[in-house]
C-alpha cells in the first residue's frame, strides 16, 4: 500500500475522533463536502471491504449525487489505479465500495441495505424528520459512522434541531465557515465580498451559516401528530359543507382538494365555530410516483378535460353533495392538455360542456385568495400550553392520504424576494406551493360563510360525543 498524503484542515481535525455522529455546518466555501470525501476515500483505501452509503433528500440520478466529487477526490490524491469508477458506482481493489441513494423514494432500499460502516448524509438542510427516522436505524454495524454536512437556511429546520440544537450525546458538532478553508478560492472571495456589502443578512445566512429565525413556515401552526387523522365520509356527507378547489396548470397535471366545513357547536359563527378537514386530493403521490412539487412540470397531463372530470367525480365521495368547486382565477394559460382554451374563463366555459363533463366552476375574487392564509392559521391554532379538549384544540385536519398536500403544509417556506430593497422581505417559495395554493383556494369558498339553521336534534344524538373533540 502506497503512503499517501490527506490533507484535513485544522479545524476539521475532530472528523479523525471516533463518534456515532459527526456534524459540520456553516456556510459556503469552508470545505465541508471536500474534507468528508477525503476522509471517506480515506476510509476505503486503508480499511478492506469498507461499506460506504452517500445519500441525500432527493437524488433522481447519479448526477444529483457526490458521485463526481468522490471521484475527483481518487483522483486528486493519486489512487486513480486503485479505485473502479464507472458511471454510477464505485469500488476499490480491497474490497470497498460506495454506494449512492437517495432517502425520499427509497424507503425499502435504504431499510434493507445491510453492512454500511459509513453513511455521509450530504446537503442535509432539507432531510425530514420521517427521512431521519428510517435512515438512522439502519446504520447499525457495530462502530459505524454517520457523517452530515449542510448549509442551515432554516432555525426551525428538522436537521438544525436535531444536529445543532439538540445534539445526540455521541456526536460531533461543528460550525465550519470560509474562515476555516486555507483553500478557500479567489472567485467565492470575490462573491462573499460583494454580498457582504450589498446584504448583510444574505451574506450572515449565506456564509456564516446563521440561519433564518423561526417563523421561515408558511404554516408553522402544521403539526403532523395532531393535524392528520382520518373522518369517515358518513360523517363528511351527514354534517360537511363540502367544496373542491383546482389549482390549474397548462399542459401539466391540475392540482385538487376536496374539504369539507362542519359545525361544532350551534352557534355557527364563521369561522371560529367550524372545523375544516381536507379528505381528498389528485393527483396523489402513488399517481405520480413522486411528490407533486418535483413532477409539476416533468410530467404532461395527456388526458383531456373529460378525463380530469371523470378523476374528480371519483373522489367526489359517496353519498357527498358538493356545493361549489372553485379555480384559481389567477391563472391565465389553463390547466392540463396542449390544446386546450389559454384563458381561466375558457377553462370554466369548457369544463361546463356536457361532453367535458359538465362540472361548474367559481372563480373566487383575487383579493379574497390573499386573506385565506391567516383564517388557515387560525383553523390549525390551538393553545400548546393547555390540554386538548372540546373547548381547544386544533380546527383543521388533513386525510393521511393527502400526501401531497401535508408536504405542502410542512415544507412551505418563505424565501427572501431577490427584488426587494432596504430591509429583508420575503416571498412565498414556489416549491410546494401548488397544494398550498389550492387549499386557499377552497377555503375562500367559505368566505363570509353563513350555514343553515342547524336540524333539531333526535333523542338517539343527544350526549354523544362529537368526532371533532
Amino acid at each position: 500500500m502506497e503512503k499517501v498524503k490527506f490533507d484535513i484542515p485544522e479545524a476539521f481535525e475532530p472528523i479523525l475522533e471516533k463518534a456515532r455522529y459527526k456534524v459540520f455546518y456553516g456556510g459556503r466555501g469552508s470545505g465541508k463536502s471536500w474534507t468528508i470525501a477525503q476522509f471517506l476515500v480515506m476510509q476505503a483505501y486503508k480499511n478492506k471491504k469498507t461499506r460506504i452509503l452517500c445519500t441525500r433528500e432527493i437524488m433522481n440520478s447519479i448526477k444529483e449525487s457526490v458521485h463526481k466529487l468522490i471521484a475527483d477526490t481518487i483522483e486528486r490524491v493519486g489512487l486513480g489505479k486503485y479505485f473502479k469508477i464507472t458511471h454510477n458506482s464505485i469500488t476499490c481493489m480491497n474490497g470497498s465500495e460506495f454506494i449512492f441513494m437517495g432517502l425520499l423514494r427509497n424507503v425499502d432500499q435504504i431499510k434493507s441495505t445491510e453492512g454500511i460502516d459509513y453513511c455521509w448524509v450530504s446537503e442535509a438542510h432539507n432531510v425530514s424528520d420521517e427521512s431521519w427516522e428510517i435512515l438512522l436505524p439502519t446504520i447499525r454495524k457495530e462502530g459505524s459512522e454517520i457523517l452530515i454536512d449542510f448549509n442551515p437556511k432554516y432555525q426551525d429546520a428538522p436537521t438544525y434541531q436535531r444536529w445543532v440544537e439538540n445534539p445526540p450525546e455521541d456526536a460531533i458538532s461543528k460550525l465550519v465557515n470560509y474562515t476555516d478553508n486555507p483553500d478557500f478560492p479567489e472567485v467565492l472571495r470575490i462573491e462573499m465580498e460583494h454580498d457582504k456589502k450589498k446584504d448583510r443578512l444574505l451574506y450572515e445566512q449565506k456564509w456564516l451559516g446563521k440561519p433564518i429565525g423561526i417563523g421561515g413556515k408558511v404554516w408553522p401552526q402544521f403539526d403532523p401528530e395532531h393535524h392528520v387523522k382520518q373522518i369517515s365520509m358518513e360523517e363528511i356527507a351527514k354534517k360537511g359543507d363540502v367544496v373542491m378547489a383546482m389549482d390549474p396548470h397548462s399542459h401539466f397535471y391540475p392540482a385538487c382538494l376536496w374539504m369539507a366545513l362542519m359545525p361544532i357547536n350551534e352557534r355557527r359563527n364563521y369561522p371560529e365555530d367550524y372545523y375544516l378537514h381536507v379528505y381528498a386530493e389528485w393527483p396523489t403521490l402513488d399517481e405520480l410516483s413522486a411528490p407533486y412539487h418535483e413532477q409539476r412540470k416533468k410530467l404532461t397531463y395527456t388526458g383531456d378535460l373529460s378525463d380530469i372530470a371523470r378523476e374528480i367525480y371519483a373522489r367526489d365521495g359517496y353519498g357527498v353533495k358538493i356545493r361549489a368547486r372553485a379555480i384559481d382565477p389567477r391563472f391565465a394559460k389553463g390547466s392540463g392538455g396542449w390544446n386546450w382554451s389559454t384563458s381561466t374563463q375558457g377553462i370554466v366555459g369548457e369544463f361546463a360542456k356536457k361532453a367535458n363533463g359538465g362540472l361548474s366552476f367559481t372563480l373566487p375574487f383575487e383579493k379574497d385568495l390573499d386573506v385565506q392564509r391567516p383564517v388557515l392559521q387560525k383553523f390549525m391554532d390551538w393553545n400548546k400550553l393547555a390540554p386538548i379538549s372540546t373547548m381547544n384544540m386544533p380546527r383543521f385536519s388533513v386525510d393521511p392520504s393527502c400526501h401531497n398536500l401535508i408536504l405542502s403544509l410542512k415544507n412551505h417556506r418563505l424565501e427572501e424576494d431577490p427584488h426587494r430593497t432596504g430591509e429583508l422581505k420575503e416571498k412565498e417559495s414556489e416549491k410546494y406551493k401548488d397544494f398550498s395554493d389550492c387549499l386557499r383556494i377552497g377555503s375562500a369558498l367559505y368566505k363570509g360563510y353563513t350555514s343553515p339553521q342547524p336540524k333539531p336534534k333526535s333523542r338517539s344524538y343527544q350526549g354523544q360525543r362529537s368526532v371533532f373533540g
